[in-house]
């Protein structure tokens, strides 16, 4: 048969591949140019599942984010983490291209915290990861409640997000209480390499090149 191009229409298309005898619904278009082979008013295609020798989604970030966030369900299991952390950075790369990926990094990084603890006072990882996706998405004030969350806590001794903490201040021009805190991310532990490059940065940015300079050193080291 003739290889097709367009796009499968199909309801929860993401979790076709386990509805074996649902038709496929698809609405063709031509591959040098994108255009739709019939009329926009035309209806999806249907062709029964003994028809098609395979049929594949496009291998696009957004469709391999669905994937996953289909197959993982509402739960995640320890053996899917570091995949689910993998599309998490994915989403936050590919944010302006596919307004509904950061939606699916919270979703993912929610289910991650019920593996790690959800309040991260174990663990903080996930609970970083998921303010990382509230600040990409300009959610600073929920992020920054996460923060203050694990230095007020268990985490109080985390240079890291301590650090992450001071960069979100200085993003909001709170430069003297980010400073206090990339200080107190240094003394907790100074051999920190994104605590040392995060301070490096912030001095830079204040037009303090001598000091910075102290920091990047430490940092590479």
């Amino acid at each position: 048969g003739a290889l097709r191009f367009g796009s499968i229409v199909n309801g929860e298309r993401y979790t076709l591949d386990q509805r074996p005898a649902e038709p496929i619904e698809f609405v063709e278009v031509k591959p040098d140019t994108g255009e739709r082979v019939h009329p926009p008013n035309f209806p999806p295609v249907l062709f029964e599942p003994e028809r098609l020798a395979s049929w594949s989604l496009a291998d696009t970030p957004s469709n391999r984010v669905s994937l996953f966030r289909a197959r993982v369900g509402d739960q995640l299991r320890p053996g899917d983490l570091v995949e689910a952390m993998q599309m998490v950075d994915l989403c936050i790369a590919e944010r302006h291209n596919a307004p509904g990926l950061l939606d699916t990094a919270v979703e993912l990084a929610q289910l991650a915290t019920s593996v790690f603890g959800e309040d991260g006072q174990a663990d903080p990882f996930a609970v970083l990861k998921l303010a990382e996706v509230y600040e990409a998405g300009f959610r600073g004030e929920e992020a920054y409640a996460l923060y203050r969350g694990l230095v007020e806590g268990g985490q109080r001794t985390n240079a890291v997000a301590w650090a992450r903490m001071a960069q979100l201040e200085a993003r909001y021009r709170l430069f003297d209480l980010a400073e206090e805190h990339f200080l107190q991310a240094i003394g907790l532990n100074g051999a920190n390499h994104f605590a040392r490059l995060a301070y490096g940065r912030f001095l830079l940015d204040q037009g303090r090149g001598a000091e910075a300079v102290e920091h990047l050193l430490e940092a590479e080291r």
